[in-house]
């Protein structure tokens, strides 16, 4: 929805793709956002590349505190 809000793209199904190919590090974009919000874009990439490392990192410390039983 952020990016319908400030005009980064035109629709709200580019804005949701746009954010679910971009938050799941998977790079590859055909939909392309407004010059000034591109910064954007690209913490939103990074954010995704953190908050999966540290789900991975949770669900292998969950998994080893659940074999030690």
């Amino acid at each position: 929805m952020v990016y319908l809000v400030i005009s980064a793209t035109a629709t709200l199904a580019a804005s949701v793709y746009f954010s679910t190919i971009t938050y799941a590090v998977i790079g590859f974009s055909d939909t392309a956002l407004a010059a000034p919000w591109r910064l954007v874009g690209a913490i939103e990439g990074i954010n995704g590349v953190m908050l999966l490392g540290w789900s991975v990192a949770f669900l292998v410390a969950e998994l080893q505190r659940v074999r030690r039983r």
